[in-house]
């Protein structure tokens, strides 16, 4: 999936899709060890992608977030979830690679037009 750029990101996807239910913002802070501030990035591109959905409790008036994907991308976060279980760490090392390539682009030499 194009769309992950970091690891917390992916874990972030991943307990909202073993959660099941909608889950607040300080829920999703407490599980995460992370500042509720530091999660709306995540939450926003995982938002776009249509892999989690945001809504109001009803009875509460909370922001809840719940993992419901698009039909499209549905069974490309499955199989990135099984390859995650399966083998973490090659996971982990494309996510790393993805960044790494278009820093190491920026100082890739040129030549000076002439």
């Amino acid at each position: 999936m194009r769309h992950i750029f970091s690891v917390w990101e992916l874990e972030l996807l991943l307990f909202l899709k073993r959660e099941n239910r909608p889950v607040t913002e300080s829920q999703l802070a407490r599980a995460m060890y992370m500042e509720s501030s530091a999660l709306q990035p995540g939450l926003h591109q995982l938002i776009n992608c249509g892999a989690i959905v945001k809504s109001k409790d009803g009875q509460k008036e909370l922001e809840t977030y719940l993992f419901q994907p698009k039909p499209e991308i549905a069974q490309t976060i499955e199989d990135l979830a099984a390859a995650y279980s399966e083998k973490r760490l090659k996971v982990i090392n494309i996510i790393f690679a993805k960044p790494m390539l278009s820093f190491a682009d920026a100082f890739k030499l040129r030549k000076d037009p002439e």
